[in-house]
């Protein structure tokens, strides 16, 4: 989600010459995220004063990624360290000066024998974002947590929904004492849990809101609308809950109408996939494949139980259950459309890699329909 007018969000990337592989990464992670990398090559003119186009930049960029590698040795009371390069230290000093230190983050960077860059003791309670050698995907989404915080802050409704949120709180010093817990537990703290949500294109439902509003997507859905899906849910959910059997035949209606429906069945470990629930759905001309629940959550950490639509723009409902149980308390809606985007993407590899049902399946069902 960019913010404001549609803009696109810039951020300065500095690094050291030896990190140019680190600053590639983490440039194309802030992309995924629909947001413009600055990059110093680019800025850097020839025949400019480069402290001069610094300060230029930094009045014109969100915010600023400062990335601190192994380089340079040194000897500091008859011990060796390792430290970053001398300029990346005075550009993260620069910028966070400019931009405030939320909004210039230190990346720290371990090297391939699991050593950290030193820093001065003076900075260390500064903005930070640790990269484990290897750990690429808990490298990501550590960065993206700053790209979320950072949009949510640029955003130009953000200070409004501060100013709500203020003055809410100060309200709690006119009400009685054994009302307070009470009114900030019910209403301070889930409106501002709400506000951030909503800057970030996210909407937490309950119950009845997740199946009022997936019906009204299921209505919409036609021919040029493909339905993406996961479920973790056990076949006897899908028989026995009111709501599940209503969604079912909402779904198959969407498909009677000519929407594509693919449904990704989570099978844990030594369960049959030849349930009624998979069996039902494919007389009805759903796409269905199965896959190994240990290899979705290795493989796919960021796929839950959910449905994805694209009409007329995509979004993505997220189912939230307690760990191990069918049990529906609600769900998220995600409509900002760089989150939709990764999740069908994700959903997409997914399904290449799960496996279609067994051929002796599917020509029963052929032989049943016959």
């Amino acid at each position: 989600m960019n913010s404001g007018n549609d803009r696109k969000l810039k951020v300065f990337v500095a690094s050291s010459t030896e990190a140019k592989k680190i600053k590639q990464y983490v440039m194309k992670i802030l992309e995924d995220n629909y947001i413009d990398p600055v990059d110093w090559k680019e800025i850097n003119q020839i025949g400019e004063y480069g402290l001069e186009t610094l300060l230029n930049t930094s009045s014109e960029v969100d915010g600023a990624i400062i990335i601190a590698t192994c380089d340079d040795k040194i000897w500091c009371r008859d011990e060796e360290k390792i430290i970053p390069r001398d300029n990346i230290l005075f550009e993260m000093g620069l910028f966070i000066k400019a931009l405030g230190r939320k909004h210039a983050p230190l990346v720290f960077v371990q090297n391939d024998k699991e050593e950290w860059p030193e820093i001065p003791t003076d900075i260390l309670g500064l903005n930070t974002v640790r990269f484990y050698h290897g750990k690429d995907v808990n490298n990501r989404d550590r960065l993206e947590k700053w790209i979320n915080e950072l949009k949510r802050d640029a955003h130009h409704f953000y200070r409004y929904f501060n100013v709500l949120i203020d003055r809410t709180k100060n309200h709690s010093n006119k009400i009685p004492d054994n009302w307070v817990n009470e009114i900030l537990g019910y209403v301070s703290i889930p409106l501002e849990n709400m506000s951030k949500g909503m800057l970030m294109g996210e909407y937490l439902l309950d119950v009845g809101q997740y199946y009022k509003s997936v019906s009204n997507c299921l209505e919409l859905a036609d021919l040029n609308t493909t339905i993406r899906a996961i479920s973790f849910i056990s076949s006897e959910t899908w028989i026995n809950d009111e709501n599940q059997q209503k969604f079912l035949l909402q779904n198959i209606k969407a498909r009677q109408r000519g929407a594509t429906i693919q449904r990704l069945f989570i099978i844990p470990e030594g369960v049959s996939s030849s349930t009624s629930a998979i069996t039902e759905q494919i007389k009805h001309d759903f796409k269905i494949k199965t896959i190994r629940m240990d290899l979705i959550m290795s493989l796919y950490p960021e796929l839950n139980d959910l449905v994805m639509f694209d009409i007329p723009n995509t979004c993505c409902y997220m189912s939230i259950r307690p760990f191990n149980t069918t049990k529906l308390l609600g769900a998220k809606l995600v409509l900002d459309r760089v989150e939709c985007t990764k999740l069908t993407e994700a959903f997409d590899s997914a399904w290449k890699n799960a496996d279609d049902l067994e051929e002796n399946l599917k020509e029963n069902l052929t032989g049943d329909r016959k």
